[in-house]
């Protein structure tokens, strides 16, 4: 996923998307959960959307899924300060009920 980036800072994981969060850059959401998921030892995984663009049903599965993964492992997940664009989605398909979200980092 090339709107993905990925960087650690103490136990938290910071997880950064941009651009459009789509099927074409995000074809298959398990591997990015997996990829997250093997960053190792982390309390708290910060999804920023503030600079994502688009996002269809694949990147509100990716979420859906990352969050339900973290879950399990007893961690958590924040999304932080989700753009116009990403809020409206999360808002349509009622994934904001679900999620934690923020509008900064507050881990």
């Amino acid at each position: 996923m090339d709107v993905m980036h990925m960087e650690r800072r103490g136990t938290t994981l910071y997880v950064r998307l941009t651009g459009e969060v789509t099927m074409v850059q995000v074809p298959l959401p398990r591997n990015n959960v997996e990829e997250i998921l093997a960053m190792g030892s982390f309390e708290i995984v910060a999804v920023d959307l503030s600079q994502a663009g688009f996002m269809d049903s694949t990147g509100v599965n990716f979420l859906a899924m990352l969050n339900n993964r973290i879950r399990e492992m007893g961690k958590a997940m924040h999304v932080v300060s989700p753009s116009e664009a990403a809020m409206r989605i999360l808002d349509l398909t009622q994934m904001s009920a679900l999620l934690t979200i923020v509008d900064s980092d507050v881990s």
